[in-house]
């Protein structure tokens, strides 16, 4: 009789055994499957964020190009607008070079015949020689040209050419707001 209460017990035992057993399985199959659902889920967290770095990168490189290409316009923009205003200004410079020499000509070949000209100045009056040329000889008697021809022509050419910068600096300026 002591031989079957203790199969007996031993039945319980392994029951309680198999059920402690069976629940530990449990346990841990329940655990395994929340394991591998969190980590299905923190995998679609990355993936969604390398999706999110990938497109982040992809806007900065479109951004980057655009802004590029809308340098390389700008650029170009203001190399034709500079170019057009040194054509115009050079053309303004050789006109009134021209103009600026022949009006010197003519104020020198005045004054070397001793004519004040008319109204114009000339620093002389009528019938009163000026002094001699420097470049000529200093004993003889000069007309009214005081100056040499050559320093009037730099003069003028030198002018004209400050003037010239000084205009084009004004219409480049105006560009650069």
């Amino acid at each position: 009789m002591m031989g079957g209460v203790i199969d007996m017990a031993r039945g319980k035992a392994m029951q309680i055994m198999a059920g402690m057993l069976g629940a530990a399985v449990l346990a841990l199959t329940i655990a395994l499957l929340i394991a591998k659902a969190d980590a299905q889920h923190w995998h679609s967290q990355f993936t969604g964020e390398q999706d999110r770095h990938r497109l982040t990168i992809a806007e900065f490189k479109r951004g980057t190009a655009e802004a590029k290409v809308a340098d390389l316009e700008h650029v170009a923009a203001v190399r034709a607008r500079d170019d057009a205003i040194a054509k115009e200004t050079q053309h303004d410079i050789q006109t009134q070079l021209a103009d600026n020499l022949a009006l010197a000509a003519r104020y020198a070949e005045r004054m070397r015949r001793g004519a004040p000209g008319d109204g114009q100045g000339g620093g002389g009056h009528a019938g009163v020689p000026a002094a001699a040329d420097p470049a000529g000889d200093p004993a003889a008697g000069g007309g009214f040209a005081i100056v040499p021809r050559s320093d009037l022509d730099t003069c003028t050419r030198n002018t004209v050419i400050a003037r010239g910068w000084q205009a084009w600096w004004a219409a480049v300026g105006q560009g650069v707001r």
